[in-house]
């Protein structure tokens, strides 16, 4: 049995050694992103969150957002505070596009709250929060280019004195989530980020790829598939300054898989296919954020 074990044991090592991601692997497998917060639920109580002020700092399990807890905070005075623990930041992020998100319940004054990203000394990235409605939780993102090196952190910033009582939930700091987190039109630009948004038709070998939509202006021009379910688009000149991050998901009542290979400031590749034929069109919607 042991003989077993270990021969277990290197075999998967061997895989492990020979199944490096390459580059243009990268940006499919980080579809989903990294959330660097630690207790961003609020499921084990108020450990990695710490306050700098306000009347009220405490746990909400009658109201939760998602899960079975929320922060409610009430701020005091211009410039009180919620932060999560400050971490240094990671490698890796290079020209990368990030975001920043909480779920909120706070039926206030619009602006007296600003969300933002914060290296200890000075602002990273920052947006002012909107009132909800009494009973109802929304999203407020903020999209920002990643930072290279130092200390990041979130926090809740108090704009106002007569900022009254807020509840969020469910907070994100970290790389892009995923494709439905970009395509919230309510989300709010960093300076110097840019958002766009199509949908195109992927096809087959020396095929015409089709755009069929842009969302978010004239941004990209059709392409000819090189293989089949592979296709290049052209990104169109001053949309990008640099590299963006990309992802796609299949349209609607399309069957399949969809990933974006490449993305730079002026061509973006794209694969699919089609749960019974690679050949096969199909409708895909992809969104793109980078340096404008």
């Amino acid at each position: 049995m042991i003989r077993y074990i270990i021969a277990l044991i290197f075999s998967l090592g061997v895989v492990v050694a020979f199944a490096a991601p390459k580059e243009t692997d990268r940006q499919f497998m980080d579809f989903k992103g990294r959330n660097v917060l630690e207790n961003p639920g609020f499921e084990n109580g108020l450990a990695k969150w710490a306050n700098s002020g306000g009347t009220k700092f405490e746990l909400d399990q009658t109201t939760e957002g998602i899960g079975s807890s929320s922060l409610e905070w009430d701020a005091d005075l211009i410039g009180d505070t919620v932060s999560s623990t400050i971490k240094a930041v990671e490698t890796g992020l290079l020209g990368r596009s990030c975001q920043a998100e909480i779920n909120y319940l706070w039926a206030g004054t619009d602006d007296h709250y600003s969300l933002q990203v914060w290296d200890g000394s000075s602002e990273i990235a920052e947006s002012l929060i909107k009132a909800t409605a009494a009973a109802v939780w929304e999203t407020h993102t903020l999209f920002f280019t990643c930072p290279t090196s130092g200390n990041w952190q979130l926090r809740i910033y108090a704009e106002n004195a007569s900022a009254t009582e807020i509840r969020f939930d469910n907070a994100w700091l970290g790389s892009l989530k995923d494709a439905s987190a970009i395509s919230n039109v309510t989300a709010t630009l960093a300076a110097g980020i840019q958002l766009e948004a199509a949908r195109l038709q992927n096809t087959g070998t020396g095929d015409a790829c089709t755009v069929l939509a842009e969302t978010t202006g004239d941004w990209l021009t059709s392409g000819t598939g090189s293989a089949a379910g592979i296709c290049t688009w052209t990104i169109n000149t001053g949309v990008f300054s640099g590299n963006p991050s990309c992802v796609c998901g299949l349209g609607e009542n399309q069957a399949g898989f969809c990933a974006v290979h490449t993305a730079t400031s002026t061509s973006m590749i794209i694969r699919t296919l089609n749960s019974s034929a690679a050949n096969t069109d199909l409708d895909i919607e992809v969104h793109c954020i980078g340096p404008k």
